[in-house]
């Protein structure tokens, strides 16, 4: 009888004892204890006319590098390394989205917060969230990405998308051909140039005093159409390069031959 009283006695110490270790750690592991999810993001680029995914930065380039704190030919080169990336993250319910926004810029190699305007960049709000056929903007970075989760039903894997204006010095689009002029001009292309896209797939860097191609992969038959519209526009276009960049503004008459300076004039 006093065994099955000691037997019953422990084990109902034993009990007690199981009680209180889970009341101890239960508001531990409800607070504390760390979700995990997958984190999908790409970079998105917004032309005013499309979304879309690209392998090539354009004309985003010099903005990328100075985010990055690299130069330009490292962001062009690499680009392929960092503009769709995959990670887990681990949250809780007092995590707010502003840390995973954090962790997407570390996971890039953003070293600067691309919401915060600076010279050459007017500031933008980037993160957007993916969900069935919604492309949901995130106005507070405040809110719950517990919460978050939860009202979207996601689970297993966020997809997200980090979208850049890509429309910085439009000139033209005409017949599915885009010709701009990036605020930044520093690059290996001393005259001045304007650069043309087609639907995305091919580019071309045109001179404007020879309507000739300095680089890109654009077709010929496309290439004879840019060329007559750039000659048949080369004052209105070296304008646009002196307002629009920060190339070396050029003397557009003395450029075009219009006015050269004389060597001993007779006058």
């Amino acid at each position: 009888m006093s065994r099955l009283t000691f037997s019953y006695r422990s084990y109902t110490h034993s009990m007690i004892m199981f009680v209180e270790l889970v009341n101890l750690l239960l508001p531990c592991y409800d607070y504390n204890m760390e979700n995990r999810i997958i984190v999908r993001t790409r970079l998105v680029f917004d032309d005013n006319r499309h979304l879309y995914y690209t392998e090539d930065p354009s004309i985003l380039a010099e903005p990328f590098a100075d985010l990055m704190c690299v130069p330009s030919k490292w962001v062009r080169q690499h680009f392929k390394s960092f503009n769709d990336i995959t990670f887990e993250f681990a949250y809780n319910e007092k995590t707010h989205i502003e840390e995973l926004y954090g962790c997407i810029l570390d996971k890039i190699g953003f070293k600067k917060d691309p919401r915060i305007p600076r010279d050459g960049w007017d500031g933008a709000n980037p993160l957007r969230i993916i969900e069935d056929d919604m492309l949901i903007g995130i106005d507070d970075y405040k809110h719950s990405l517990e919460d978050v989760l939860t009202r979207y039903h996601i689970k297993d894997t966020l997809h997200t998308v980090m979208v850049f204006i890509c429309t910085a010095g439009d000139i033209w689009n005409d017949d599915g051909l885009r010709y701009y002029m990036p605020s930044r001009e520093n690059c290996r292309h001393k005259s001045p140039h304007v650069h043309v896209e087609y639907k995305h797939e091919e580019k071309a860097t045109v001179e404007i005093k020879s309507g000739n191609k300095l680089a890109g992969n654009m077709k010929a038959k496309r290439m004879k159409v840019v060329k007559e519209k750039i000659l048949n526009n080369q004052e209105f276009l070296l304008r646009c390069w002196n307002d629009k960049t920060d190339g070396l503004s050029v003397d557009i008459n003395y450029y075009l031959g219009i006015t050269p300076i004389i060597e001993n004039p007779s006058f």
